[in-house]
């Protein structure tokens, strides 16, 4: 705000220089920061009365000292200062701690939110670790116990195989006590057999020998073979002897056979026994 006293003292330095006191040469003075009529009430006051104008002068509040604009209030004091505001350096002040503030909270309530995110973050990651070292101990429980079974699964391998031998031994000692006293060649067998629809058993090549006649209705199966879902065997001609060899067989293969009214020799007969036993 602009004083009398710096109106007066204006005016003295013009008088001092010997010029005309006038509204505009005291504005220069003044660096033009005021404005027209502002400075003219004061310097026609001044023209008429000096002494009333001293008196007023030394009766103005003394103002403090002028604060110095720094920073981001410098910046602003420049732009208000460009635009000819009359108390720019109040003004430009003001912004500052507005601005400042304003910049503060800001900061503030940036930093709330990251803190907040923050905290979330941690809480999540402690989540995620408990998760870790839990899903962590049951996997090294899942490790004991996959071990314990293969342990397991090996001694049931153990016992199995111990009483697969012990079958096998009681297997032999029944078909030692059970099969036929003597074991004929399946020439002798079939000869003894003398039908049309007769199957023996070969013991020396372990298959069946098949006796049917030409085009019979089993013929279509044994040309499939192993391929045939009611055959159950591979199946070889032998055009020399004009026999069917059957391997691979089941007793299925010798049920076949059986329903189809094929007559069966003793030694195919115990065969399909032990199959079915």
């Amino acid at each position: 705000m602009l004083s009398q006293s710096q109106v007066n003292e204006a005016c003295h330095m013009l008088k001092r220089d010997g010029q005309e006191v006038t509204i505009a040469k005291v504005r220069k003075l003044l660096d033009k920061h005021y404005s027209f009529f502002d400075v003219a009430d004061k310097v026609l006051l001044y023209k008429e009365d000096a002494k009333k104008a001293e008196t007023i002068a030394k009766q103005e509040v003394v103002q403090p000292p002028e604060k110095k604009v720094l920073g981001l209030g410098a910046v602003i004091d420049k732009v208000l200062l460009s635009c000819a505001l009359r108390e720019h350096k109040e003004v430009a002040i003001k912004l500052k701690e507005k601005l400042q503030d304003y910049i503060d909270q800001e900061i503030k309530t940036k930093i709330h939110k990251y803190e907040h995110e923050i905290k979330k973050i941690r809480q999540r990651n402690d989540h995620l670790e408990v998760n870790y070292y839990g899903s962590k101990a049951r996997f090294e429980q899942l490790i004991q116990e996959h071990k314990l079974l293969k342990e397991q699964n090996y001694m049931l391998q153990q016992q199995l195989q111990k009483a697969q031998v012990v079958k096998n031994h009681r297997v032999t000692e029944e078909s030692q006590q059970q099969k036929p006293a003597q074991v004929r060649d399946y020439q002798t067998q079939i000869n003894l057999l003398n039908a049309e629809l007769c199957a023996v058993y070969d013991v020396q090549k372990q298959s069946i020998v098949v006796k049917m006649p030409p085009k019979h209705k089993l013929e279509r199966e044994f040309q499939k073979g192993i391929n045939s879902i009611y055959l159950r065997a591979n199946a070889v001609y032998d055009f020399a002897t004009k026999f069917w060899f059957l391997d691979q067989f089941e007793a299925k293969t010798i049920n076949l056979l059986v329903r189809n009214n094929f007559v069966i020799s003793k030694e195919l007969a115990y065969v399909l026994q032990k199959l079915q036993g």
